[in-house]
């Protein structure tokens, strides 16, 4: 179980493209749902949500987001090296345990007004 990163995981961490507009058509577009969080309050990793659609009927569509960071972590980078090393995160009542740098782990907050799913 680590508690830090190598400098050059953290480095490579942070010069991440975030941009992604180029792919917005290739994906649903779900930002105009409402959408909240399921993470608690205090939660280090913001990255499950729900949205509900109301359709005809009665009926409710429930979404579930999860948050898939590997979609910025190349195969076989530092970040990918050293993401399978630490298996997954570890939540213990009194800290977190990453798996992956926080910049990735918090993904969400950055994007949150231009995400899409």
């Amino acid at each position: 179980m680590r508690l830090n990163f190598p400098e050059e995981v953290l480095k490579e961490a942070e010069n991440i493209d975030w941009n992604i507009e180029w792919e917005i058509n290739q994906r649903k577009d779900l930002r105009n749902l409402f959408t909240i969080t399921i993470d608690w309050p205090d939660s280090k990793d913001l990255d499950d949500a729900i949205s509900v659609e109301f359709l005809n009927n009665w009926k409710i569509k429930l979404y579930v987001h999860i948050a898939d960071v590997s979609y910025y972590v190349k195969p076989d980078s530092l970040l990918d090296i050293e993401a399978y090393k630490g298996w997954n995160s570890i939540i213990m009542q009194i800290e977190l345990l990453q798996c992956i740098p926080e910049k990735l782990s918090r993904i969400s907050r950055f994007k949150s007004k231009k995400r899409i799913r």
